[in-house]
């Protein structure tokens, strides 16, 4: 009895499942002293914004049938045109103010404003985004990190408007101060394990080709280059560490990275599992021709903006990733030794970004393992393909 309780506590934090810290009075997240993390999504409304933006005065003004209760313990609406407002009410419980921190953590939100009680006078909103430079923000954080001030025994109204042309997911979590630092100590470990993966296969991978010419080493090298900073993009790391000013870019390398990494997984299934013109002539055209098409879509990418190109991106990586699983079946069936690493690398990188897209277009909930399924993946994926290229260089 003592494990199967341990085996629900970790599913429960796999699936984001939070203990009912926050009580719902009145559609009010509780916040009070021994408070150390409240998911606040459950207890938020959401308005559709209409052609002509209102003003902040007439969004509080809104007859409450207007807003729509979230309840759920995430926060997605997928893709859309629209911008959306959203509103929460945090109740202090206790006779002293308490500064918490709000997370927003969906880092490539276009453009968020944040109104704290914006009934009161001189209410000024604070506008974060992806949009914005870097180092704008009141915490420097890949995620938005907003500090608040919580008057004893009130109820405190946290309204929001976000605009995006990215997938309008809004996750809102209430942290301690003491709790949120703790927590990204560990997320910080886990970012640094997957990418300290990730180098060491690059550079072993790098020096292999330079030692022995054989050209798979290269595409393989570009493929393991190109998918983890299309990762960092997504998650806000690139743009904390390597172009916090770039805000044009931040968009950008998105659809260009992850269409790099298309075009080089390509190159590289087709020689690595050896699917040739004379061998396979409608599966060798077919997957030249989604190669060529990711990198058209990766050269758009300089000059074409993200909310064009995002969704066409998407198709074109379920379809990439789904042709190189057919290769890879058909070269296993067909007895290749090398198809068979291969065909576990890829299933694992094809489940990873498979869940990451359901989320985004709201199949899946927005949690601790969808979010991280594609690292995962990738990793377990880019050690099976440095096993099978080391396997195939021993045969050979």
């Amino acid at each position: 009895m003592p494990l199967l309780r341990v085996l629900i506590a970790l599913f429960s934090l796999l699936i984001g499942f939070s203990s009912p810290v926050a009580a719902a009075a009145d559609r009010q997240a509780i916040w009070d002293l021994q408070s150390e993390r409240v998911e606040l999504s459950r207890f938020v409304d959401y308005w559709p914004e209409p052609e002509l933006r209102p003003g902040i005065e007439d969004v509080t003004a809104l007859d409450p049938q207007r807003w729509t209760p979230n309840q759920s313990d995430s926060l997605s609406l997928g893709y859309g045109k629209s911008a959306y407002w959203f509103r929460v009410a945090v109740g202090n419980s206790t006779d002293e103010a308490l500064n918490p921190l709000m997370e927003i953590a969906y880092p490539v939100l276009d453009r968020i404003e944040i109104f704290v009680n914006p009934e009161s006078e001189g209410a000024e909103p604070l506008v974060l985004g992806d949009k914005q430079p870097f180092h704008a923000r009141p915490i420097e954080h890949r995620n938005f990190v907003v500090p608040l001030t919580l008057a004893a025994g009130e109820r405190t109204w946290i309204y929001l408007r976000v605009e995006t042309t990215s997938s309008m997911q809004v996750p809102l979590i209430l942290w301690e101060q003491d709790g949120f630092l703790a927590a990204e100590q560990a997320r910080s470990i886990f970012q640094g394990f997957y990418y300290g993966i990730i180098l060491v296969m690059v550079l072993y991978n790098l020096f292999v080709f330079m030692a022995v010419k054989e050209q798979s080493f290269l595409h393989y090298v570009g493929y393991i280059t190109a998918m983890p900073l299309f990762l960092a993009s997504l998650h806000g790391l690139a743009f904390q560490y390597l172009w916090p000013q770039a805000t044009w870019w931040n968009d950008q390398a998105i659809t260009v990275f992850l269409n790099l990494a298309l075009v080089f997984g390509g190159t590289f299934s087709l020689r690595f599992i050896n699917v040739s013109p004379s061998n396979h002539p409608f599966l060798h055209r077919w997957a030249v021709g989604v190669v060529v098409v990711a990198a058209v879509f990766a050269i758009a990418g300089l000059m074409v903006p993200y909310k064009y190109l995002i969704l066409p991106t998407i198709l074109l990586a379920f379809i990439t990733c789904s042709t190189m699983l057919v290769m890879s079946i058909v070269r296993w069936i067909q007895q290749d030794p090398a198809a068979r690493y291969y065909t576990f690398a890829w299933v694992s990188m094809l489940f990873g970004g498979m869940v990451l897209a359901l989320s985004k277009f709201t199949v899946l909930p927005r949690n601790l393992l969808t979010e991280n399924a594609t690292q995962v993946g990738s990793a377990l994926g880019v050690i099976l393909l440095s096993i099978a290229l080391a396997d195939r260089l021993e045969r050979e």
